[in-house]
């Protein structure tokens, strides 16, 4: 297996100075913030992207033997399951989006070669990403709407069909006060994003260096040098113009 991308790049940005790490930090709970984003990353029975998917018994006989004559990506994503990996780290080892690797975890579940998450919203989110379940029935199974509701904005939104118009069926739950807005950008960008290809190049991250007293000394040797120049130029300066003022005088 691939070196773990994503936990190398995590060991890297906890090597940074405390406040460097802060300030990493504020930035991204800001940036979450006003997102709408904040809740739904917090909200852990929604946090697939640290679920580590479980071989079955099935799939482990399966990813030895190979007799059943699957796609290669689908024994790369069962490798990578017996390393233990989440399926963020499977999608930045693989090169493949969220969309294509929930695809192939929702298959591996059908063929018995996974378990199904036990938590209900795990597997809510990776078969909407994935395209079995459509926007209303995603907040359906998450509970967030009833059988009822749903109904209401099925029909609400077949009515706006026939009118003439083309609406978004996220922004008749909204309108209807089924869901949050926050909830519905929250859901709507991380669809959308899981159809991006992210490549992770820790090598962009600067490196934590220890520097020795002797540099540490050169350093400062040179900043009192720079400082004591640009005071000698600021009195040059002084004069220059004193001179020029009694000239024009």
């Amino acid at each position: 297996m691939k070196k773990n991308i994503l936990n190398a790049c995590t060991e890297k940005i906890a090597g940074f100075p405390l406040w460097v790490k802060q300030r990493i930090y504020l930035n991204l709970r800001k940036d979450l913030q006003n997102s709408g984003s904040l809740n739904f990353i917090e909200n852990s029975n929604l946090n697939f992207s640290s679920y580590v998917p479980i071989l079955t018994y099935k799939g482990t006989t399966e990813l030895e033997s190979r007799s059943g004559g699957y796609d290669t990506n689908i024994y790369n994503f069962l490798g990578y399951c017996k390393e233990n990996y989440t399926l963020i780290e499977i999608s930045l080892n693989t090169f493949l989006t969220i969309e294509e690797i929930c695809k192939l975890f929702e298959f591996c579940i059908e063929q018995d070669l996974v378990r199904r998450p036990v938590a209900n919203g795990i597997s809510t989110i990776t078969s909407y990403m994935s395209g079995k379940l459509r926007l209303g029935e995603y907040f359906k199974r998450l509970g967030t709407i009833t059988v009822e509701d749903l109904e209401s904005a099925i029909t609400e939104y077949k009515h706006k069909i026939q009118m003439g118009e083309t609406p978004k069926f996220g922004e008749i739950l909204r309108k209807l006060n089924l869901i949050s807005e926050n909830d519905l950008k929250s859901i709507l960008q991380l669809k959308e994003e899981s159809k991006q290809r992210f490549i992770l190049d820790i090598s962009n991250l600067p490196k934590v260096e220890t520097v020795s007293q002797t540099e540490r000394d050169k350093f400062e040797q040179e900043i009192k040098l720079l400082t004591d120049e640009n005071t000698n130029l600021k009195i040059k300066l002084r004069q220059i113009l004193n001179l020029v003022k009694r000239n024009e005088q």
